[in-house]
């Protein structure tokens, strides 16, 4: 897992944090990018649920979620 380009703030994975990390793309500053709210939820499916539901509503994605790393599953 490559750490080394995200400041983590925050008491611990098991609480909500802030991230902030230079994109992979750092080329073009119009693709790759896109701000991200991380919600700590219960399970897998309630992550699931919340991204169904955003969708619906009109929100827009890269992707379903899925595990990024360890300890994130999201979209």
């Amino acid at each position: 897992m490559e750490i080394d380009r995200i400041a983590f703030i925050g008491r611990g994975t098991d609480k909500p944090m802030l991230a902030a990390c230079i994109p992979y793309d750092t080329n073009d500053s119009k693709t790759g990018k896109s701000a991200k709210l991380a919600l700590q939820v219960e399970t897998r499916g309630g992550v699931d649920k919340l991204y169904a539901s955003a969708i619906a509503l009109g929100a827009t994605d890269k992707g379903a979620p899925d595990e990024s790393m360890p300890v994130f599953y999201g979209g």
